[in-house]
């Protein structure tokens, strides 16, 4: 990680970049994966997290994470720790999600009955 100065008045601003102040790619979900691994709580996130994996949620025996990339996915296979992927692919359920919300929302206009009883109308 590198640090910078940026040219402005005022305060000064430090911009902390990856790559030598190069910005790095934004990285979608699109073919990302959610895998639960079995490794020992903050010590195997840490591990996971040395390894430059996306760890998104601790739990006492496990840690979910997202996998974005072949490169994360052959740095979680060298690390040795078990694993279970939950969702294969984040983006297209995510579609999947929508679509059906989609579907629930125009069934709802053609029916008012199917309205649901929950104060926030949601329809699933």
């Amino acid at each position: 990680m590198q640090a910078r100065r940026r040219a402005g008045g005022g305060r000064d601003r430090i911009d902390a970049r990856r790559g030598g102040g190069r910005p790095r790619p934004r990285e979608s979900a699109d073919g990302a994966a959610l895998v639960e691994v079995q490794a020992p709580g903050a010590r195997g996130a840490m591990a996971l997290e040395r390894r430059g994996l996306d760890v998104v949620e601790i739990e006492p025996a496990t840690v979910e994470m997202m996998l974005h990339s072949g490169r994360d996915r052959a740095a979680l296979e060298a690390s040795g720790y078990e694993h279970e992927v939950l969702v294969e692919d984040i983006g297209k359920a995510d579609r999947k999600q929508r679509a059906a919300e989609e579907r629930a929302e125009a069934a709802l206009a053609e029916d008012p009955a199917l309205a649901s009883a929950l104060p926030t109308g949601r329809v699933l």
